[in-house]
């Protein structure tokens, strides 16, 4: 009777390659998938990306790093503290600080009674929740696999601190009065799951250096010179 082996995921043949493909068709599709979907490709898009690939590598490389810990007999038994709760408060935040934020700083338009009330929402969420929730999870890096644990807090840190990291450069600095010229106004079409056409006039604004604005809803724009208020 011959015996049988399993064969290890790691030697499966393929199998090597199937995060690398995984992450490109990701990092490759969805920007792709807004762009032939919406017409263009904004930071919802790019961070929503950032997001799955971060999950990707998370559902790939924690539970196997556990469990090579878990045999190794690895991992100093730390007693629990009173604001471990906030680590969940932190997890939660790596998904869910970016989208909030991005929705309450775009349910209307940005203008000089409201922007640092929602920049400072957004800053909030996406740069002081999760500085702030993370630091009782350091305390469980030493012991194990040091690296490993660290690299996870910083890249599930790093993430929404980055989405909202302009936010708080804006509600500290504030605006600044510049002289723009605007060189053409940008319509986006694109239709709905049920299949109704949706057409945005005049939703962008090229300008002269090469930015492209949003265009705010309640505000009335021409083509030629013009004065505005930006931010850092």
């Amino acid at each position: 009777m011959k015996s049988s082996k399993t064969m290890p995921n790691d030697a499966v043949p393929g199998k090597p390659w199937s995060l690398p493909v995984s992450l490109f068709a990701i990092a490759a599709g969805m920007p792709a998938m807004f762009w032939l979907r919406f017409g263009y490709v904004d930071g919802y898009a790019f961070g929503f990306t950032g997001f799955l690939l971060l999950l990707v590598l998370a559902v790939h490389f924690i539970p196997r790093k556990a469990e090579e810990t878990a045999a190794r007999g690895e991992g100093a038994r730390i007693q629990g503290g009173r604001f471990d709760f906030l680590g969940v408060v932190w997890l939660l935040s790596i998904p869910f600080a970016p989208f909030v934020g991005w929705a309450v700083s775009s349910a209307g338009d940005l203008n000089a009674d409201n922007w640092r009330a929602l920049l400072s929402i957004r800053a909030g969420l996406c740069v002081v929740l999760p500085l702030v929730c993370v630091l009782p999870l350091l305390r469980y890096v030493p012991g194990g696999p040091v690296a490993f644990k660290g690299t996870v807090l910083l890249l599930g840190t790093l993430f929404p601190v980055l989405t909202g990291f302009g936010a708080a450069q804006d509600v500290l600095r504030g605006p600044k009065w510049e002289e723009i010229r605007i060189e053409r106004l940008e319509d986006i079409r694109f239709r709905t799951g049920a299949g109704t056409r949706v057409e945005v006039p005049d939703a962008f604004v090229h300008l002269a250096d090469g930015r492209r604005l949003t265009h705010p809803k309640g505000m009335t724009l021409r083509v030629g010179p013009a004065t505005a208020a930006s931010t850092p």
